[in-house]
C-alpha cells in the first residue's frame, strides 16, 4: 500500500532500517484494533518512536486526530513548499490537523529527512530535458509522480 515507504514522512524505509507495524489508533488506547488490517499502517523507526508519534493519538479538541493517509488525502490538511531562504523543502499547515502531523512526526524539524527530500526534489528539478531523449525525460517524471518513489506527496504538491 506505501510501495515500502513511512506512511508519515514518505522515506523509503529498507535504505535507512527496517519497517515498522504501525498502529494509526495505538494498541495500548485501542486494543480492540490492535490486529485490524484498517489499523495497521507501514512506518520508519523514527516516525513510530516515543519521541514522535509512539502512543500518542490526540482527540479533536486538541487538534486531532491524525490524519489516516488510507482514508484522507494528506494534501488538504499540508502543502509542501521551497522555502528559498533555508533552500529547503518544508511542510507548510493548511489546517490544524496538517500542524500536528508535522510538529509531531519532525516533518520540518529532522535534518536527514529535511536533507534528503529536499536533494531528491532538487535532482528531479534539475533534470534538463534537452539533456535527455524525450524517453528518457518521460520515463524520470513518470517515476517520480507513480507513488513509487519518496517523498510522492511533496513531488505531486510541487508540480513536478
Amino acid at each position: 500500500m506505501f510501495s515500502g515507504k513511512c506512511a508519515y514522512c514518505e522515506v523509503v524505509i529498507a535504505v535507512v532500517a527496517t519497517g515498522h507495524i504501525e498502529h494509526f489508533r495505538p494498541k495500548q488506547k485501542y486494543p480492540s484494533l490492535t490486529f485490524r488490517w484498517e489499523n495497521l499502517l507501514l512506518g520508519c523507526p523514527t516516525c513510530n518512536d516515543g519521541a514522535h508519534k509512539g502512543t500518542k493519538f490526540p482527540k479533536a479538541r486538541q487538534n486531532g486526530p491524525f490524519i489516516d493517509p488510507t482514508r484522507e488525502e494528506p494534501s488538504k490538511h499540508i502543502d509542501f513548499i521551497y522555502d528559498p531562504l533555508s533552500k529547503l523543502v518544508l511542510a507548510k499547515a493548511r489546517t490544524h490537523r496538517g500542524q500536528l502531523v508535522i510538529e509531531t512526526f519532525g516533518l520540518n524539524s529532522r535534518p536527514d529527512l529535511l536533507h534528503s527530500r529536499t536533494n531528491y526534489i532538487r535532482t528531479l528539478l534539475a533534470i534538463k530535458p534537452e539533456e535527455t531523449t524525450n524517453q528518457e525525460y518521460a520515463e524520470l517524471l513518470a517515476k517520480a509522480r507513480s507513488g513509487r518513489t519518496p517523498y510522492h506527496a511533496w513531488i505531486n504538491a510541487l508540480g513536478i
